[in-house]
């Protein structure tokens, strides 16, 4: 693994700073991991497994036990080397029980979960069980096996090691044919699996209120870190670097706050819904959640949520909406790692200028086209991942990292929603 990380602003450098501590502990001399190889396979009961464009693309249904099983059963080999190379392996933590204690028996009992997705969790070993045995469970250093806990720990890695992002809306008079056009970009760590195991997961949640939903994500999720759903909804995450406060309940996992979000909302309540689902969600990171729906004359496509545990600001949640940044009449919102609104917010951040420079030059019209280019221009060594999404068309552009390069450097993978949860 290359455990250099490049810090090319100062925006950058305050994002990671805290995440820097915690990666000391990781050996320079690593060298990037062998993965099992990812194949087309055979149905699982509740899942299925293709390769199409060139990209994994895992499709779920059934109960929520079933979902984690059938995503355990067809990449149990791939979840339990990340856990190793992660958890059992001096690659993060030289002293093994910094994870035992710091993690397992600190971190990991103040969050909370709902049952559904304990359910998952349940099954997810389960089905790791099945494909590896019982001897591909096992953690040298840490002697003993891979447990639920473990699995709660890759699902709440964002929680305790933060990284960037870069994402913008724009809308209306602002994009080539008045729809909302989405840029996104995943900065990250680069982890071990998060480069060679690209997926796109596909949900069938089932139920009259639960919308089907895709994820860009890698195996072992069960949350949202860039995700959009059968209504056009988009949700992304980015960290901001505030205080730690402490909530006054057991927190939420920040990806399983924007799951809920992305599974519960449609387009005509998708920012009202995500706001009393967040101040129901206690925090302790900084977080700005995008929220962008297709636009729709006379409705706000998109807000950013700035969102911690200060209570005492806003609740807790403070919706940023679009600022008027141009003599257009409709208007666009961008999103990097700084409040704009919240208190103790630092307002400096190069990718950000950059993306509203580009929003705000003359005659701007943005389509797919032009979207790319901005996301190219703010992308890090980090870019894990890249995505331009056009909800009002259906449309879903995706580019993915390299070992050797970033994600906006590679070919652009091009799928519709509709062909996706089909």
């Amino acid at each position: 693994m290359n455990s250099r990380v490049t810090l090319t602003t100062p925006c950058n450098r305050r994002i990671f700073h805290a995440a820097i501590a915690f990666l000391l502990l990781v050996s320079t001399s690593a060298t990037r991991a062998e993965f099992p190889v990812v194949k087309q396979s055979a149905p699982a009961q509740t899942g299925s497994l293709s390769q199409e464009k060139g990209v994994s693309v895992l499709r779920l249904w059934g109960t929520p036990r079933q979902q984690g099983h059938a995503q355990g059963k067809l990449f149990g080999r791939q979840i339990a080397e990340v856990l190793r190379l992660l958890f059992d392996s001096p690659m993060i933590f030289k002293d093994p029980k910094q994870y035992e204690v710091d993690i397992r028996q600190g971190l990991l009992k103040t969050f909370e979960l709902t049952a559904s997705e304990q359910a998952e969790i349940t099954g997810m070993l389960a089905g790791i069980r099945e494909t590896v045995g019982d001897d591909g469970l096992k953690f040298e250093r840490l002697g003993r096996k891979m447990d639920e806990t473990d699995l709660i720990a890759i699902n709440t890695l964002a929680d305790w090691i933060p990284g960037g992002c870069s994402s913008f809306v724009a809308w209306g008079d602002m994009t080539a044919d008045g729809g909302t056009v989405v840029g996104r970009n995943l900065d990250y760590f680069d982890l071990p699996g998060l480069k060679e195991l690209h997926l796109i997961i596909v949900r069938d949640v089932g139920g009259e209120d639960a919308s089907g939903w895709i994820s860009i994500a890698w195996p072992g999720l069960i949350g949202a870190y860039t995700a959009i759903n059968e209504h056009g909804v988009v949700v992304a995450m980015h960290d901001v670097e505030v205080a730690p406060t402490q909530p006054t309940s057991r927190r939420r996992p920040r990806s399983l706050a924007l799951r809920q979000i992305v599974e519960s909302t449609d387009a005509s309540n998708a920012i009202e819904v995500a706001k009393r689902i967040l101040l129901a969600c206690p925090g302790t990171r900084g977080n700005n959640f995008l929220v962008a729906t297709p636009a729709v004359k006379g409705r706000q496509a998109a807000v950013v949520f700035e969102y911690d545990g200060n209570a005492n600001s806003s609740n807790g949640v403070t919706v940023r909406r679009p600022e008027s940044q141009t003599e257009k009449t409709a208007t666009f919102i961008a999103c990097t790692n700084h409040y704009r609104s919240r208190a103790n917010g630092d307002n400096s951040c190069q990718r950000y200028s950059g993306i509203v420079k580009a929003l705000s030059a003359p005659n701007t019209s943005i389509n797919s086209e032009a979207a790319w280019k901005i996301m190219k221009e703010v992308a890090m060594g980090g870019t894990i991942h890249s995505m331009v999404a056009l909800p009002n068309q259906g449309s879903l552009e995706l580019k993915f990292a390299t070992p050797q390069d970033h994600a906006c450097t590679q070919p652009l993978k091009r799928f519709t929603i509709a062909e996706l949860l089909d």
